[in-house]
């Protein structure tokens, strides 16, 4: 399993509101290229974002699924990609 961290000159409520809008994701996420679909429960415990993942003619039908979230804290997704 991967982690990963990094330090930002913005509050922590700043940095949630991006990580927990999905639409946000192919700005600043590596090969996150569109978004399909976010669930109406999102960001619950266990809804997902559907999204495409690759470059080029490699991409594939993904979702990324919340596993914990404790607000302005912490943030654990699964990704399958």
């Amino acid at each position: 399993m991967a982690y990963t961290g990094r330090e930002m000159a913005a509050g922590s409520a700043d940095v949630f509101a991006v990580l927990l809008d999905p639409h946000t994701y192919p700005d600043w996420l590596v090969g996150t290229s569109e978004i399909r679909d976010v669930d109406a429960a999102w960001p619950r415990l266990g809804s997902r974002f559907h999204h495409v993942v690759g470059l080029g003619p490699f991409k594939v039908r993904d979702f990324t699924e919340v596993l914990a979230l404790e607000e302005n804290e912490l943030l654990r997704l699964k990704v399958r990609a």
